[in-house]
């Protein structure tokens, strides 16, 4: 079964209809899978395209708030009406489970990674694949395995190396220092005793697959093992992406883990390890797609344990130094978890080839935690065991003294291009609000926000903090559509107004300045016709 979407373009083509539109209230929204989890170990068939999905709900309820998304995973003894009385309950968990009419809720729990006698760990000259191999953590997890045993690596990236040749000269420039870093890590594999050879491919191109693998096993005498640890990383909001972006972010995980365990199905693997990301826990805004690619992942060992396999999925923390965590300078502060050295996450990755489980969470947790930092996605999604409830509070209790000290609503900032005195009220309420978001003391009314550094985590911070002032009367969207504090201030005095009764006075100027944000392509015609019916009483 080729993977699909499991819904997740459906449910993406509805979100982007609702950015566009300016709703008011709260909406619910159930997604219905079936058998995508395993729960019982009785399921006929389970289907793990499901979590691209499930991924999608999860971060979409928070890029919008106003949504309320939870989603059931159902068997077919499962009546319609159980799923709609899952519309009742305002405090629930993300996904929820029917198996032979019983309701199941997702629980986490500490566990020790204890050596199975069935798992052999490396083979002595054993062939071994890892994808992302020349990325960060497809090095570390390469040296690791040089470390236990003389193995022959196969490491695959979309781009590959120089000729050895050439690498002496490279490392005496200088000036390639991610080919430098990538040279001396080959190296110290080798002199661990390993062969290794590179190789340039798309995992997700089946019939390049297929050649490369095929003389992969007649270099090393067979495959034994697979490392899957290619990814791309998703960044933004669902609504500002297109889908060509969303189909490369979905393409290495979803479609490359299919065509890797197809074309490795005949093969004598001791292992097939996939590396997915915390995220899927968490959730996070802007991303979507990778948290969808992810989720996919989660799922798809056990399915591959039910057809006589040996998958085996780890949700990995950020790793420090190396791969997104370098190239994409992630934050680790809202997370719960404690980042790993790549000496700290190989030397796990080492654990859990003997670990014979088909799904492992690896984490630490932080000292001190903040309620907002842990969120819905681990306070309301899952049930915890004593011992994780437990760390928790006591974390959370320690970082109570810190949070209590709020940030005063008063917030010092300097208007760069009008007089303090003729600022109106609005203007400086959402001038403050943009310098909170943005961290600046010194602001412009006519700046555009993605021009003073923001981006679309900042954002939706932005979007949250103006509804909090405002109400229901600001929507997701109108944080693109009014990109300035003057428009924004406009806007929001336009729609309170509006609120009051008072008609709204539309100067010719403004008309005139939307016009030309879309002639300078700056907002779509949706946005724009949107824009104006806003402004003009929803006459169009």
């Amino acid at each position: 079964m080729r993977p699909g979407s499991g819904g997740f373009y459906s449910l993406y083509s509805l979100l982007d209809g609702l950015f566009v539109q300016h709703f008011s209230g709260d909406l619910r929204m159930i997604l219905v899978c079936d058998e995508a989890n395993r729960v019982t170990g009785e399921e006929a068939g389970l289907r793990p395209h499901h979590g691209c999905l499930l991924g999608l709900g999860k971060v979409a309820r928070e890029e919008f708030p106003q949504v309320q998304i939870r989603l059931v995973d159902v068997d077919r003894r499962t009546p319609p009406g159980r799923i709609v009385n899952e519309f009742r309950p305002r405090e629930a968990p993300y996904q929820v489970a029917y198996r032979n009419g019983e309701r199941y809720v997702e629980r986490l729990r500490e566990a020790a990674l204890e050596p199975d006698e069935e798992q052999p760990g490396l083979r002595e000259g054993g062939g071994y694949v890892i994808t992302g191999g020349t990325g960060g953590l497809g090095l570390e997890i390469g040296k690791q395995m040089s470390r236990m045993s003389r193995v022959r690596l196969h490491l695959i990236g979309r781009r590959g190396l120089p000729a050895r040749e050439h690498w002496e000269a490279i490392a005496a420039a200088g000036a390639e220092k991610q080919q430098i870093r990538q040279i001396a890590a080959v190296q110290e594999m080798e002199r661990n005793g390993a062969q290794v050879q590179i190789h340039a491919a798309d995992v997700a191109e089946e019939e390049q697959m297929r050649s490369l693998l095929e003389q992969i096993r007649t270099e090393s005498g067979g495959i034994h093992g697979v490392v899957h640890a290619a990814g791309v990383a998703g960044e933004g909001l669902l609504v500002r992406k297109t889908a060509g972006q969303i189909r490369e972010v979905l393409s290495a995980k979803v479609s490359g883990t299919w065509v890797l365990d197809q074309l490795t199905r005949e093969d004598d693997l001791d292992f097939f390890m996939m590396f997915s990301s915390m995220s899927t826990l968490m959730g996070g805004m802007g991303q979507s797609d990778y948290v969808a690619a992810n989720s996919y992942l989660d799922l798809y060992a056990d399915w591959m344990r039910t057809q006589g396999r040996k998958g085996i999925t780890v949700n990995w923390p950020l790793w420090q130094e190396v791969g997104m965590a370098e190239e994409y300078e992630v934050d680790n502060r809202q997370s719960v978890f404690e980042s790993l050295t790549p000496r700290q996450g190989a030397a796990i990755y080492g654990e859990l080839l003997q670990a014979g489980r088909s799904r492992v969470i690896v984490g630490q947790l932080k000292r001190r935690l903040a309620k907002d930092t842990i969120g819905q996605s681990l306070m309301n999604d899952y049930v915890l065991s004593d011992q994780l409830a437990h760390a928790f509070r006591t974390r959370m209790e320690q970082q109570q003294e810190k949070t209590e000290r709020q940030v005063s609503d008063y917030f010092p900032v300097h208007i760069s291009d009008k007089d303090e005195a003729d600022l109106t009220a609005t203007e400086r309420e959402v001038a403050i609000i943009w310098a909170q978001v943005l961290g600046v003391d010194e602001i412009g009314l006519s700046a555009k926000f993605n021009s003073m550094g923001g981006n679309s985590i900042l954002a939706v911070d932005l979007f949250r903090r103006l509804e909090a002032k405002y109400g229901k009367i600001v929507n997701i969207s109108d944080v693109f559509t009014y990109a300035t504090i003057a428009e924004m201030a406009d806007y929001l005095d336009t729609q309170q107004q509006r609120q009051r009764g008072t008609p709204a006075t539309e100067p010719e100027s403004s008309t005139l300045a939307l016009l030309q944000r879309l002639a300078n392509q700056e907002i779509s015609m949706n946005e724009a016709l949107e824009t104006y019916k806003t402004k003009s009483g929803g006459v169009s």
